[in-house]
């Protein structure tokens, strides 16, 4: 570790750092000033600016921290107000909502996932967009009545509900749990 005197009080004092000037008493008096004087002057900016706002007769609101500046929009060619602190801002509020969506629309066409399946109906090609489950039938073959028809089949019978199937369980003298097992034995025998 290497030693060094301290800015302020010139005490001898091992370092913890490359950058350390001061002994650590020193650099907390020294942080609490430096954090006092950046108080003070926002507040001066403050109460400067609150003075400007109603000298003009505008809101304070509107002319807070940063102030004003005018910009004409690049897409409608508006004059408009917009705080300092909107950084680049070149375009008005509404025609900046719709560069955005505009953007976020180009940037979820650009990193779409495009796969490419074979029709489960008329054995063709196709190409298709990803947005969830992977599709089994190209656009033509989608709203036909196959489709619609293999659909419906696929449903399954309806649950049957718990009261139903415990007091099904009471008469054949068995608990819920068994009766569960022994539905489940019988549809493995007609399959099977």
């Amino acid at each position: 570790m290497r030693v060094i005197k301290c800015a302020k009080c010139g005490r001898e004092v091992e370092t913890k750092g490359n950058g350390q000037k001061y002994c650590p008493e020193c650099a907390y008096e020294i942080r609490i000033e430096r954090n006092h004087e950046r108080l003070e002057a926002r507040a001066a900016m403050f109460r400067d600016a609150l003075q400007a706002a109603r000298e003009s007769g505008k809101s304070a609101i509107k002319t807070r921290f940063a102030g004003i500046r005018h910009i004409k929009c690049e897409k409608c060619g508006a004059d408009v107000e917009v705080p300092k602190m909107a950084g680049r801002a070149k375009y008005c509020p509404r025609c900046s909502q719709e560069s955005y969506r505009d953007s976020h629309k180009r940037s979820r066409e650009r990193y779409a996932v495009k796969l490419t399946a074979i029709c489960d109906v008329c054995g063709e090609e196709f190409e298709y967009v990803k947005k969830g489950k992977n599709r089994t039938t190209c656009d033509a073959c989608r709203d036909t009545e196959w489709t619609m028809g293999k659909r419906s089949e696929e449903k399954k019978e309806p649950v049957a509900r718990i009261q139903d199937l415990e007091t099904a369980a009471k008469a054949k003298g068995m608990s819920y749990g068994q009766y569960k097992a022994w539905l489940y034995m019988e549809a493995q025998k007609k399959k099977a």
